[in-house]
């Protein structure tokens, strides 16, 4: 048999004493560089007969830790911007803006009838409504303004009275 001839098809090896070709699939003896049949390199195993394997992160995962990183800032970013603009919607919803007809309503008149209620917002301790400033839902704002656009309608206090407790409630009793 000559140099870089193929051997004959049939022979078989014992496991150990050859490595296949990736190439062409050629059982080589464990000593050739090239393959015998292709002249691919085979190249040597390691003494111990093991694999090298990379002893750091690979590409793959540092990419993956980047990009979750990244999605995760996006995500706090996000949800920060969204709670913000929800507060302060929610507190503006419930400081309702005053018309020009409101602003010509007296003052004294609304108290007048604060004094007849607690506030009904249910978590400042029911202060009572004149003295409260509280701007929850249903607090001592809203239930004010309400006041103020009633009697800024022409109600008289006993009829704005009335619709406050009709909508509110807590009505102080004495």
């Amino acid at each position: 048999m000559e140099c870089g001839e193929k051997l004959p098809g049939g022979v078989k090896s014992t496991k150990g004493n050859h490595r296949k070709c990736r190439g062409c699939g050629q059982l080589n003896p464990l000593d050739v560089l090239f393959c015998v049949a292709c002249g691919d390199e085979i190249g040597r195993p390691s003494k111990d007969g093991s694999q090298r394997h990379s002893t750091g992160p690979s590409y793959k995962t540092i990419a993956l830790v980047i990009g979750f990183v990244f999605l995760f800032g996006l995500i706090v970013k996000l949800g920060t911007t969204f709670f913000k603009a929800e507060k302060t919607s929610g507190l503006s919803s419930s400081l309702a803006p005053v018309s020009k007809s409101m602003i010509n309503v007296d003052e004294a008149q609304v108290i007048a009838v604060s004094k007849n209620f607690k506030c009904p917002c249910g978590g400042c301790g029911e202060d009572a409504l004149e003295t409260c400033t509280c701007d929850m839902p249903k607090g001592a704002v809203e239930t004010k303004n309400f006041i103020r656009e009633r009697l800024s309608e022409g109600l008289t206090v006993d009829q704005v009275i009335d619709l406050v407790d009709k909508k509110y409630g807590h009505r102080v009793k004495g």
